[in-house]
């Protein structure tokens, strides 16, 4: 039996009163643990194309049931990894699995026409559904691909986790 690997801790994000953590990798993680919260958010960065379908499906999958409240992608194909994600969201709900309600909706952004610090502001300062609030307490940060975007997205965590800290002295 394999055991789950674990996200970093970059930081605490003092704006959203959540933990972020981060991880840099060549593909989708599909044996990464996500229990640090009941709940999470979830920002995928990409600057290669997407996996096939069905990696994204099940990564999708994977990362719903271990309670993605919230989800944001960024990158190149990142509408093609927004449509699969959405269609397992909806998928879940017709099974019941996750309420359909607009206080239980996961959320879920698609960044295509954004760059990539607009899109990890947004997802950094964003709000999961009601029923998720008080439970969401991580924010997780993965970035597939380059190690240039690796260099990028760890900078402006660093940038967002100073600013939430002295915004919350003030």
């Amino acid at each position: 039996m394999t055991m789950a690997k674990k996200f970093k801790k970059q930081g605490f994000n003092y704006s959203t009163q959540r933990t972020i953590f981060y991880r840099h990798l060549n593909e989708l993680p599909l044996n990464y643990d996500y229990s640090q919260s009941r709940y999470f958010g979830l920002f995928l960065a990409i600057d290669t194309p997407a996996p096939e379908e069905d990696v994204i499906f099940s990564y999708a999958y994977h990362v719903i049931q271990e309670g993605m409240a919230f989800f944001s992608v960024w990158g190149p194909d990142c509408q093609k990894m927004h449509t699969i994600f959405d269609e397992v969201i909806h998928a879940i709900e017709a099974k019941d699995i996750v309420s359909t309600n607009e206080e239980t909706a996961i959320l879920s952004v698609c960044h295509h026409h954004e760059s990539i610090d607009e899109a990890l502001d947004s997802y950094l300062n964003a709000t999961p559904s009601e029923y998720y609030a008080d439970e969401c307490e991580a924010e997780y940060v993965l970035c597939i691909g380059s190690r240039n975007l690796d260099k990028k997205v760890k900078e402006l965590m660093k940038k967002q986790i100073k600013f939430s800290k002295r915004k919350m002295k003030k």
